[in-house]
């Protein structure tokens, strides 16, 4: 995350066409542990949409079924 913003997103030992469906796994989890740590970040933004339109299209996609 930079100001707010996921840049990334990442499930150890899981492949993911795109961030949304790695996104759209994780909120399936009923229970889950993060750890973030303050860094430099060189990273450029590999997810390009708010933390809200991530929420609604994942949101959709499990509405749908589709996830």
């Amino acid at each position: 995350m930079r100001e707010g913003q996921i840049l990334k997103i990442h499930i150890d030992g899981a492949s993911f066409e795109s961030p949304i469906e790695c996104f759209t796994e994780m909120m399936k989890w009923r229970t889950a542990a993060f750890s973030f740590s303050m860094q430099d970040l060189t990273a450029h933004d590999e997810i390009q949409t708010s933390v809200e339109l991530l929420l609604m299209e994942a949101s959709r996609i499990l509405d749908e079924g589709i996830g």
